[in-house]
């Protein structure tokens, strides 16, 4: 079973503050509708690693990510992040390691036994660049990763919120909450390591489907967009969002769900549970 990538495009909802919460996903700053259009590049490779990071978004004077290493172990060990764009191309990132700035596709950590290890990508970096991280152990799964996503916006506390190191090995479908009433809208990023056709469905709180849509994805795609806008019936309407690839292969997804104000919390996906009789 292949892994996958993550690409994180671009969405927005509503001028300023939620417009900005949502550039987490999106980077159209102030802007209305989902900007997804281009095409995507044909560099793209497949996943192969434990872990990814579904959303990396850093730089511009807007957003830096805080990456924690956690070695659960009895033995030290290494773990490399391997940063790529929304295409799955590498992409290097400035980052602050043990006080030093680098710039590169990659981050190496050495972990002590027990022990935790930290780093942070660069703020003012001139350009916000988006995508996501591959995570790989010298140990299969020793070390544990764990990143904050911190939106800066003068005037205002710093909003942040935890993006989940998504590890689960037979996830090829997932759902995802999505709540559209109120002051809040939910959005959805989505990666496949494959070229494959991923389903969205909508259902409400009784599992009941409302409306569907469906979008190709490329080798290492990953998508973002505001939910309602994929699934207008669940405009105004609380609910639950399936995704589901045509392929039997491992898909990756992170939910935002933003209030007016820009205060943002991000939601993991759920796998479907298998029961056996």
């Amino acid at each position: 079973m292949g892994r996958k990538q993550v690409r994180i495009m671009a969405m927005s909802i509503r001028p300023h503050f939620l417009a900005l919460t949502l550039c987490a996903l999106t980077f159209a700053v102030g802007s209305i509708g989902l900007l997804s259009a281009a095409e995507p590049k044909s560099k793209a490779v497949v996943i192969n690693a434990e872990g990814v990071i579904p959303q990396i978004a850093t730089g511009g004077g807007s957003f830096f990510m805080d990456f924690q290493f956690v070695n659960s172990s009895v033995l030290p060990a290494t773990v490399t992040l391997t940063f790529f764009d929304s295409d799955g191309v590498p992409m290097a990132v400035p980052y602050i390691q043990d006080g030093i700035q680098s710039t590169a596709t990659t981050l190496v950590e050495t972990v002590a036994p027990g022990g935790v290890e930290f780093a942070r990508t660069v703020l003012d970096a001139v350009d916000v660049q988006v995508g996501y991280a591959e995570v790989v152990s010298s140990i299969f799964n020793v070390i544990s990763v764990q990143s904050t996503f911190t939106q800066v916006v003068p005037d205002r506390p710093l909003f942040q919120a935890y993006i989940p190191e998504d590890t689960d090995p037979d996830k090829v479908r997932f759902y995802l909450p999505s709540i559209n009433t109120g002051i809040q809208t939910s959005s959805l990023a989505v990666v496949s390591g494959v070229a494959q056709n991923v389903t969205y469905i909508a259902r409400n709180r009784n599992g009941v489907e409302l409306c569907s849509a469906g979008r190709p994805f490329m080798k290492g795609e990953h998508r973002a967009f505001v939910i309602r806008d994929m699934l207008p019936c669940l405009v105004g309407v609380d609910g639950i969002v399936e995704v589901v690839g045509s392929e039997d292969e491992r898909l990756f997804g992170v939910g935002i769900t933003a209030q007016d104000s820009g205060a943002f919390v991000t939601q993991p996906p759920v796998a479907p549970v298998l029961l056996l009789f």
